[in-house]
């Protein structure tokens, strides 16, 4: 990412951050904001559209009640909703069950984003089970250890810098490197067995 670009990021966050201090009821714009990027992580980590949705409502949920503790110095917004996001994303891989509903925008502002989601859904299921390697990637993904998943989720799939995922995390650089080496490892392993499969030649001919 461009650094510019990580500032217009950095200036965004504070931004929403001092309205939301000042008054809880602009938390909306937080929401409206960055509520496609935490459901689009949600949906490339899970596969499912229900569970990105439930996932990325629970961490809303989460972070509108936890935000009169937050504080900037210790992490930035952007980083502290991936942070919710993983905390859950980890919880719904543990077989979690969890039903919260978000509250924290009017009711036309819901509205429209369950109707947009509904609309979307034949799509965004369709796109998802269109490209076999995708399939496989996720499935592959799926068998790592948690703390492996959340690291090559966010470097690969949300395009975080090692600083960014170690925020998320609350891991230092170094170990988020050992984390993303060993995952990037165990995923060429597993594609290299998958690959000289007998079925592979057959797949590659589709």
């Amino acid at each position: 990412m461009h650094p510019a670009e990580k500032q217009e990021i950095l200036d965004t966050d504070w931004k929403l951050y001092l309205a939301a201090k000042t008054d809880r009821r602009q938390f909306s714009e937080t929401f409206r904001m960055y509520y496609p990027r935490i459901f689009g992580y949600a949906l490339r980590r899970t596969g499912g559209v229900d569970a990105a949705a439930e996932i990325a409502s629970a961490t809303f949920e989460k972070a509108f009640h936890g935000f009169a503790r937050f504080e900037w110095r210790e992490i930035r917004l952007s980083s502290w909703l991936y942070r919710i996001a993983t905390n859950e994303m980890n919880a719904h891989y543990r077989k979690r069950r969890f039903r919260l509903e978000i509250r924290i925008v009017d009711a036309a502002d819901e509205a429209a984003m369950t109707a947009c989601l509904a609309d979307d859904r034949e799509a965004l299921e369709h796109e998802l089970l269109l490209h076999e390697q995708y399939r496989w990637l996720r499935s592959a993904i799926d068998r790592l250890p948690l703390r492996l998943q959340a690291a090559l989720s966010l470097r690969y799939l949300e395009q975080k810098s090692l600083a960014e995922i170690g925020e998320i995390l609350q891991r230092p650089e170094g170990t988020v490197k050992s984390l993303i080496s060993r995952g990037t490892k165990r995923l060429r392993e597993a594609w290299r067995q998958y690959s000289s499969e007998p079925e592979a030649a057959n797949r590659a001919k589709r």
